[in-house]
């Protein structure tokens, strides 16, 4: 049954935080309007393509420049 995490109001109920379980299902909280300000708001769909997009572009950078250290100092790498 859905309550609130401050107060254990069942009613008039947002989402507020979505915790994964490492070893099990995950849990869903939720907050009633007067406990809800304690909570950040949670990522949007465009902050979530934001987040992913620039975690796919480092990762991508990273392994460019893993790939350059194998490269012999002074020319280019053997074929």
């Amino acid at each position: 049954m859905k309550q609130c995490a401050g107060c254990e109001r069942t009613d008039a109920l947002v989402r507020v935080a979505t915790r994964s379980g490492a070893s099990g299902p995950g849990i869903t909280l939720y907050a009633c309007p007067l406990h809800l300000p304690e909570y950040p708001p949670l990522p949007g769909a465009d902050e979530i393509a934001l987040i992913e997009s620039v975690t796919h572009a480092r990762r991508e950078e990273e392994s460019r420049q893993r790939r350059g250290q194998g490269r012999r100092r002074g020319g280019a790498a053997r074929s």
